[in-house]
Order: C-alpha cells, then sequence, then structure tokens
C-alpha cells in the first residue's frame, strides 16, 4: 500500500529579478520524497499536503519556509513540521524547472527609496481634480441624468483620495 502524501517535503530557494519590474525576488522550489525513495521534483506543497484544516497547513507552510536558507536547499520537513535530514539524508538537488513559487525577498544592503511624500500629493491633486469636476457636472446637469451621476461618482472617489492622503505615515 502506498502512502497518499510523501514523507516529507524540502524547499528550494533561489533569487531571481521579478517579472515586470526587475527586483530581486525569491523564488522557491519543492521538492517531495515519498516512502519508496523517489523524489518528486518542482511539486506544489499545498496539493500534497492540504488535507486538514488551514491552520495545520499554515504552520507546515511556516517551518517549510524556516527550514530554507534565503539561497539554497533546505531541509526535509515532514507533515508534522519535524526536521527529516538526519533520517533521510543527502538527496542530491537537480536544476529546478518552471517558474517556481515567489516569495517575498528584500535584497540586503539595497536602500529602496521614501515615494510617500510624492504619492500623497499625487492622491491629493487627483482628489481634488475629481472633486471638482464631479462637482461641476453634479452643479451643469441639475443634479438629474446620467451625468450627474458620473458627477456624483467622480466626488465620491475624490472624497476617498482626499480622505487616505491625510493621514499620517506610521
Amino acid at each position: 500500500m502506498t502512502s497518499p502524501r510523501p514523507l516529507a517535503i524540502r524547499a528550494i530557494a533561489s533569487v531571481r529579478p521579478s517579472l515586470i519590474l526587475r527586483r530581486p525576488r525569491r523564488v522557491c522550489y519543492y521538492d517531495a520524497f515519498w516512502p519508496n525513495g523517489w523524489v518528486q521534483r518542482n511539486i506544489s506543497p499545498s496539493a500534497l499536503m492540504y488535507q486538514r484544516d488551514p491552520a495545520d497547513y499554515s504552520v507546515f507552510e511556516k517551518q517549510l519556509h524556516a527550514a530554507c536558507p534565503e539561497v539554497g536547499v533546505g531541509s526535509w520537513i515532514d507533515y508534522f513540521g519535524s526536521n527529516l535530514d538526519a533520517v533521510i539524508g543527502d538527496v542530491p538537488v537537480e536544476p529546478p524547472t518552471g517558474l517556481g513559487r515567489r516569495v517575498d525577498y528584500e535584497e540586503p544592503g539595497v536602500p529602496r527609496p521614501d515615494h510617500s511624500r510624492r504619492r500623497r500629493t499625487q492622491k491629493l491633486g487627483v482628489g481634488a481634480g475629481s472633486l471638482i469636476v464631479g462637482g461641476a457636472l453634479i452643479i451643469l446637469n441639475g443634479s438629474t441624468g446620467f451625468l450627474a451621476f458620473v458627477g456624483f461618482a467622480f466626488c465620491v472617489v475624490g472624497l476617498a483620495l482626499l480622505s487616505t492622503s491625510w493621514r499620517r505615515p506610521r
């Protein structure tokens, strides 16, 4: 009888540029170790291990990522979150294929510019502009008709942008 799920899963992490902004992103690939000694490459851990409550899977996933370095091969982790490297031993790693699963990773030592002031200014400008355009559409159309509804929508969007731009950064 074969087991419906693998004995252990390990994460293999690498850093590659993101598809759109070309910033460095951490990408994880996963290998599964089956009871007969077969190692299945590039698997989805949620498809193989997610058979109970979501809280159980989240604990397993956190343990899997905690056992994996920023770049490199992680330890074998079983369904209960235990480290099985001593039991399974060293299994060679083949180069991964496919895109993998993106995990947030900030490149150490690279400061990110602060654009909060510019964003706040843009929100103020767009919010005030849409509030003015919305008010003009409502006043010029006598508060009836389709253009008055569009003007009301502009006013709502303008008020939302203005209210979010007045928040203080935390």
